[in-house]
């Protein structure tokens, strides 16, 4: 509900206020389509949306309750307690999924939903749940190696030998320049967008940025080395395993373009959460209390920082209430326009 009726407060609001503004409903769905520079399944939403009268406040409240619920579903696919990965999603993904990436979210949902299935061994519905998803954002489409991968397990040797390889690989290549050099090839190409992502960030990866890479290294360690092995967890284990590898290669290789390391977030913590729960709630209580004290210890000072960092953009906030009360002081829109 917070972030479904947040007011004026997120770095796509303008963006995406603008986009529905545009939204010609006197013409036919299929004319307005092929107008539109959005994914099909996103734009007929929206479309369908202003027909009935709502806004862009019900567009973003629609998908937080759509995005809430898949989140819910999947996390209760199997018996673990969800403190763990409660408490990582709001600390890392929170912020991210109800006040920037909208349509993202909504094609993540139904990532979130063929995990499921592919949980349950049912390939062919999770296969159909990305390209679903895939139609509200294109990166979805980039989970569809799981079916695959789910199959193997990276060992505790493999997962230190690949992120070693990773991190001196992350020294020697520069992502952004490769966008850069893409986007004088094609002006026009969605390459572009990830080199303006790029630009103003320093050539070394930032303090924090490390931190979380070798935080995310060892979940990846620890999940290898201590999830338990059975057919019930295995295929579980095996993709928070594969999805964590694909994080700390989108932040060591695309640091200055987060636009996509934040996507492959929003796929990888809720399952890492998932497995992280598989292993403690076998573990003796001391060890419950100590392995919860520290992920949300890490958890909440990282939402904090997110939230007190320069450039925030997620405050100053005004809430839908506070418009409805009549005592919005509108500096939220000032700002975002300034930014935008």
């Amino acid at each position: 509900m917070v972030g479904g009726l947040r007011y004026e407060t997120g770095y796509d609001w303008l963006a995406y206020e603008i986009n529905f503004d545009q939204i010609n409903t006197k013409i036919t769905l299929i004319d307005s389509i092929l107008d539109s520079s959005f994914e099909p399944l996103y734009f007929i939403f929206s479309y369908i949306v202003k027909s009935f009268g709502g806004s862009i406040q019900s567009i973003f409240l629609l998908s937080a309750i759509f995005y809430s619920f898949a989140l819910y579903k999947l996390l209760v696919s199997i018996r673990v307690n969800l403190y763990v990965p409660l408490v990582l999603y709001i600390g890392f993904c929170y912020l991210l999924a109800y006040f920037i990436v909208v349509r993202y979210s909504l094609g993540i949902s139904f990532f979130y939903i063929g995990l499921i299935y592919l949980f349950e061994g049912r390939r062919k519905f999770f296969i159909l749940m990305v390209l679903v998803g895939a139609l509200f954002h294109f990166f979805v489409i980039f989970t569809l190696p799981l079916v695959l991968l789910k199959r193997f397990r990276l060992s505790f040797l493999s997962v230190i030998i690949l992120s070693s390889v990773m991190i001196f690989a992350g020294f020697v290549i520069d992502v952004g320049e490769f966008f850069s050099l893409l986007s004088l090839i094609d002006g026009d190409s969605f390459f572009s967008k990830f080199s303006s992502y790029s630009s103003g960030f320093s050539e070394n990866i930032p303090f924090t940025v490390g931190l979380y890479i070798l935080y995310n290294i060892l979940i990846a360690i620890g999940v290898s080395y201590g999830a338990p092995r059975n057919s019930e967890v295995d295929v579980v284990s095996n993709v928070a395993i594969w999805l964590t590898i694909g994080l700390i290669a989108s932040i060591i290789f695309g640091y200055q373009i987060p636009s996509i390391w934040n996507r492959v977030m929003l796929a990888a913590v809720p399952v890492q959460g998932m497995a992280l729960a598989l292993i403690i709630d076998r573990k003796s209580f001391l060890f419950k209390i100590t392995i919860r004290t520290i992920v949300a210890s890490i958890a909440f000072s990282m939402l904090i920082f997110t939230l007190v960092k320069e450039n925030s953009f997620f405050v100053p906030y005004e809430s839908y209430f506070h418009k409805l009360l009549g005592i919005s002081s509108g500096v939220g829109r000032l700002r975002m326009e300034a930014e935008f």
